[in-house]
């Protein structure tokens, strides 16, 4: 449909609903609606206020009645929207539950010394010597400078530095 095909057929049917509340009011149908009368006296008289009863208002869940056309579309376009997000919460995939990791416990590594000068660095942790890529309790040694050894343990990075 284009744009003023839908244009027009909001129109009709904005003016099909005026013509029911129209009548609707005409005919007395609507509690609260005033139906208009000849009166007998020359003077208008005034309006009278609906009454404000509880028992006019909807029970809480049920739509209420719109009195007022211009409010139609907009209430409408809400509900729309309201309806839409319901599916769309209802569609999405509820949360992923959260993973608790236990923290890692690290062994007690002790850098005793770094041995430096050699073809390859090594260091001597808990009386073992150790080149890079060797493992000591399941942790692989990543590098070795003169200041630090730097392990690999269950893919955190620990680093021994001797005490001096």
């Amino acid at each position: 449909m284009t744009r003023s095909q839908v244009q027009q057929a909001a129109v009709i049917l904005l003016l099909l609903i005026f013509i029911g509340v129209w009548t609707l009011t005409r005919r007395g149908a609507l509690p609260g609606a005033a139906v208009s009368t000849p009166a007998a006296s020359s003077r208008p008289a005034a309006p009278e206020p609906p009454p404000r009863l509880e028992e006019e208002r909807p029970p809480a869940g049920e739509p209420a009645f719109v009195r007022d056309i211009f409010q139609l579309p907009s209430l409408l376009f809400q509900r729309i929207r309201e309806r839409e997000a319901e599916l769309r919460r209802a569609q999405e995939p509820p949360p992923p539950e959260p993973v608790i990791q236990e923290p890692v416990v690290l062994p007690e590594w002790e850098l005793q010394g770094i041995f430096w000068g050699g073809a390859q660095p090594q260091a001597l942790i808990n009386r073992k010597i150790l080149s890079v890529g060797d493992k000591i309790e399941e942790a692989e040694v990543v590098s070795i400078t003169k200041e630090r050894v730097v392990l690999s343990f269950h893919g955190q990075e620990v680093i021994l530095e001797p005490k001096h």
